[in-house]
């Protein structure tokens, strides 16, 4: 019986350090752009300090969330970037373009890595905007990312 419950405490204090780095706080946005206007950009998010953490951001583009939906479609073009608080690059710029039907960026995330060594504890802005060559019209796009 010891044993039994010596083995389950040591499982949930294994689960919980582990799981703990893992965690990371997301950040919802709700972005509005045109066609070679200015940038979106996310309000600024806490990156996890966690070890290890990694040196990649993360965003989920989400066909709705909190009433308001995304009109992202088809072969539109939206790029991304992150900075950091004081308005720095800390990405290149990463071009998405909208799939159609089973290839919908829409509920998928994806990542790009930090072209400086971002800081855990340190915090980031997501921003995004549209090539002034994008023949689309106005775009909304909601979802989350993660720095």
């Amino acid at each position: 019986m010891k044993k039994k419950i010596v083995c389950a405490l040591v499982t949930a204090l294994l689960l919980v350090c582990f799981s703990a780095t893992a965690l990371a706080v997301n950040n919802n946005f709700n972005f509005y752009m045109e066609s070679g206007g200015p940038s979106a950009f996310s309000d600024l998010t806490l990156k996890n300090g966690g070890s290890p953490y990694e040196n990649i951001w993360y965003v989920t583009p989400k066909a709705s969330q909190g009433g308001v939906s995304s009109n992202w479609r088809p072969g539109e073009v939206c790029r991304f970037r992150v900075r950091d608080a004081a308005a720095n690059i800390a990405s290149d710029l990463f071009t998405k373009t909208q799939g159609e039907g089973a290839n919908s960026l829409y509920g998928k995330t994806f990542s790009h890595p930090y072209s400086i060594t971002s800081v855990g504890g340190a915090y980031y802005r997501l921003y995004a905007d549209k090539p002034a060559s994008d023949p689309f019209s106005a775009l909304r796009l909601v979802g989350t990312w993660c720095p």
